[in-house]
């Protein structure tokens, strides 16, 4: 997600759609997180997964706009 421009596009046109659920699949999750947060969706769901290709705050910030986060076995265990 480096051209700018292309992501607003992208974040604009989900943003015109209508869903019932919107998910962040991947465990490591990334700036398509913004995608999730441009979604019009009731449910918002992601893990919360790590902070390999999102720093610890960026995560915590796109956790607000989620409506389901789905914690995992790893980090329960890393408590």
């Amino acid at each position: 997600m480096t051209d700018v421009p292309y992501t607003l596009a992208k974040m604009g046109e989900i943003g015109a759609r209508r869903f019932d659920v919107a998910i962040q699949p991947t465990y490591s999750r990334d700036l398509a997180d913004l995608l999730l947060i441009a979604a019009n969706a009731d449910r918002k769901v992601a893990f919360d997964g790590d902070s390999f290709n999102l720093n610890w705050l960026s995560r915590i910030i796109s956790n607000q706009f989620l409506t389901d986060v789905i914690g995992s076995e790893r980090a329960r265990n890393s408590r």
